[in-house]
């Protein structure tokens, strides 16, 4: 039985970063870009106005000009050229290019027009420039816009989008397969008899995939035979990571860590000291990651958290693989055993974070309002009231 830590550094050195692909932008929130993304064009492309006003020449206002002579609009997409006077002034709307002469817009709310004229707003103050959205402003043609290892998100896509671009390289993210396996499981929607239950590791499994922006999934069911587990690996090879739940114990029906053997993979560890999630197993054929985890649920989700989250993070080229973590106080004492570490599902506070009642590893419902995961190292019995210790947050 080998410790958390190993386990992990085990993982992440026989997890390979997936090859890049060209995807469209609008699709790749959640990606990393693969290279860096050169602006091909200024953004603005043009001077233009920064809200709704009169465009004008801010000398006027220094020489005592009162009243200035209104010209025609000025529309966003605009493509007139218009010429602004000593003693003219456009009106402009927001996004509009600023006409040849004009330095400066008043805004509408600081004007009044009488008799085809506007007139400035006594004690208004204004500036050369004021308004003006300056072409490159935000960013010049040939600079970096977004930089290799960025994680590209709603802005940025956006940005993307503004820039022009339709597609960019990014890491792919993994093809995954689940295998559920158990006699006792029933998909939900079917009436249950007696000595059975409703499958729910896959909905957490595919639920923590996609958080992930991992799409490309399949799952399948596995009875405990033998016969039945070897047909459900028949395919492994076309996946990147082959997640199971349940069968990986000691029990006279847990047969995953043998049919694994039989088609050839590796075993890299087969249990690790830590509750939830003892009899985790850890395998490799090829580039083929298996992650083999024990069938109660919230070890499934702890363990995708700790394990297979970061590996997910390393394939899609991500600068941080694991998850955030932080320093705070434990509201109450703990007690645990010493010979194990321990994830405990927790909430967090102004205060400090708070181990909820319902640690089993059966157990869903305290898990449904964690927002960390508490990692107590082995070694230590007891913690007491106020000591600091890590946690580790989990998505929103």
């Amino acid at each position: 039985m080998i410790s958390v830590e190993e386990a992990k550094d085990i993982i992440t050195n026989r997890t390979q970063q997936l090859p890049e692909t060209k995807m469209n932008v609008v699709n790749s929130v959640g990606h990393t870009v693969s290279e860096n993304v050169v602006a091909k064009i200024n953004i603005p492309s043009f001077d233009n106005s920064a809200m709704d006003g009169f465009s004008l020449i801010h000398s006027d206002i220094e020489n005592g000009v009162k009243e200035f002579i209104i010209l025609e609009d000025i529309k966003a997409g605009n493509h007139k050229k218009i010429l602004v006077r000593s003693g003219e002034c456009a009106p402009i709307f927001t996004g509009a290019p600023i006409p040849n002469g004009a330095d400066t817009i008043i805004m509408v709310e600081k004007t009044s027009e009488k008799d085809g004229k506007m007139i400035i707003k006594k004690g208004y103050n204004s500036t050369i420039g004021k308004h003006i959205r300056l072409l490159g402003e935000q960013i010049k043609e040939g600079k970096i816009a977004l930089k290799k290892g960025d994680i590209i998100n709603p802005s940025a896509a956006s940005y993307l989008s503004a820039l022009g671009e339709t597609k960019v390289q990014v890491y792919s993210s993994p093809k995954v397969k689940i295998i559920t396996t158990g006699n006792e499981i029933v998909q939900a929607g079917n009436p249950l008899k007696l000595g059975q239950i409703y499958e729910s590791n896959s909905t957490a499994l595919i639920s923590l995939l996609k958080e992930q922006n991992v799409s490309d999934i399949y799952h399948e069911v596995g009875k405990d035979t033998i016969k039945e587990l070897l047909s459900t690996l028949k395919d492994v090879e076309k996946y990147d990571i082959v997640i199971l739940t349940g069968g990986i114990s000691v029990g006279k029906y847990d047969f995953v860590a043998d049919c694994l053997e039989r088609i050839g993979v590796k075993k890299e560890f087969h249990k690790v000291a830590q509750k939830p999630g003892k009899p985790l197993y850890f395998g490799t054929k090829g580039n083929t990651l298996f992650f083999a985890l024990p069938g109660n649920p919230a070890a499934v989700i702890t363990s995708y958290y700790q394990y297979i989250y970061p590996a997910i993070q390393k394939m899609m080229g991500s600068k941080k693989i694991t998850l955030k973590q932080s320093s705070l106080p434990l509201l109450q004492n703990v007690r645990i055993k010493a010979n194990r570490a321990n994830f405990l599902k927790g909430k967090i506070s102004k205060e400090g974070v708070e181990v909820l009642s319902g640690q089993g590893s059966h157990i869903l419902s305290s898990f449904a309002i964690a927002d960390c995961l508490i990692y107590l190292p082995k070694g230590k019995k007891d913690w007491g009231k106020g000591e600091n210790v890590e946690v580790h947050i989990l998505p929103e």
